[in-house]
């Protein structure tokens, strides 16, 4: 298993968690939704850990898109 299938096990279930707990909430479609982490292959075993969240994050998918991909299903 390579590292972009095992981030795929991890991020696609909590993807489809997140989209089914507030798919349903009254959401404007330009609101910026899930941010989902990049991190490297040994991150876990990092003896400090460092995650940084900012402005570029903002950008990330818009709700009324992420919103098609569920409703489509096709969040893979």
């Amino acid at each position: 298993m390579n590292y972009q299938e095992n981030a795929q096990s991890v991020f696609n279930p909590l993807l489809q968690r997140f989209c089914n707990e507030t798919m349903h909430l009254q959401m404007d479609d330009n609101f910026s939704t899930v941010f989902l982490p990049h991190s490297m292959d040994q991150y876990a075993n990092a003896k400090h850990k460092i995650f940084y969240f900012g402005r570029d994050t903002n950008s990330w998918c818009k709700t009324g898109l992420l919103r098609q991909y569920y409703e489509s299903n096709q969040l893979e």
